[in-house]
């Protein structure tokens, strides 16, 4: 037997005037709600567009990694960019880092007027064209600038090496590993990178999230570099 039924299987009559009381209260609201009542079901109009999260929700802008350095060893910083395209980071990179960055000992070898010419990319293979103010530097300094773009950039998606050129002439670039070499990676740099007591005891107020990122970098190296030469396998 249903519930609320009679043994005749009936409903009630007080029961039906419940909800027929109930409905009427109902429409009653809707139509002082400014809701108009049909005679027939209609569609809901919903909207049809979708948002998406963006990467920062409290600045809309992407966390990138650049590398910079802290008494002569390369270390992560995570920079706000309103995108992570080559042509973004790479000018990013090129220039001084911000007071914020520089008040924490953190500093670049890239030269000061160095700028982003052009660019092209072969697959895992980018080539940097960067303005004749490259030259300014010279020796450790040359090889820790270089290091600054080649562990930037190797932060990216499906990149590995890179080539060089200034005012569009190709040039060969020493690293610590290699020597001169026509394209480099980051295994050639890599005696180049803080460890992470390194950088603890040089920067008093290391951001958390750069030791994580440096400590993930110096994991993907020991795994990415086999070998007394440092060079990635394969």
């Amino acid at each position: 037997m249903t519930s609320g039924a009679s043994p005749s299987g009936l409903v009630p009559v007080r029961s039906l005037l419940r909800r027929a009381s109930l409905c009427a209260a109902v429409a009653l609201v809707l139509v002082g709600c400014g809701v108009d009542l049909d005679d027939e079901p209609r569609a809901l109009n919903l909207p049809t567009t979708t948002t998406t999260t963006p990467p920062n929700q409290s600045t809309g802008r992407f966390p990138t990694v650049l590398y910079y350095l802290a008494d002569g060893k390369l270390l992560p910083v995570v920079k706000d960019l309103p995108d992570r395209s080559l042509t973004t980071v790479l000018n990013a990179l090129l220039e001084p880092p911000a007071e914020s960055n520089a008040a924490q000992g953190l500093s670049s070898s890239i030269p000061a007027g160095t700028e982003l010419l052009g660019f092209q990319r072969d697959h895992n293979l980018l080539a940097v064209n960067l303005s004749g103010s490259f030259d300014n530097v010279v020796g450790l300094s040359r090889q820790q600038a270089i290091g600054q773009i080649v562990l930037t950039m190797t932060e990216l998606s499906d990149i590995t090496d890179l080539q060089f050129r200034v005012e569009g002439e190709e040039i060969t670039v020493s690293s610590p590993v290699e020597g001169d070499s026509a394209s480099v990676n980051g295994c050639d740099f890599k005696p180049l990178v803080s460890t992470v007591e390194e950088a603890v005891a040089r920067l008093e107020r290391l951001p958390v999230i750069a030791i994580d990122q440096l400590d993930e970098r110096i994991q993907e190296l020991d795994l990415a570099c086999p070998g007394s030469r440092g060079r990635r396998a394969g």
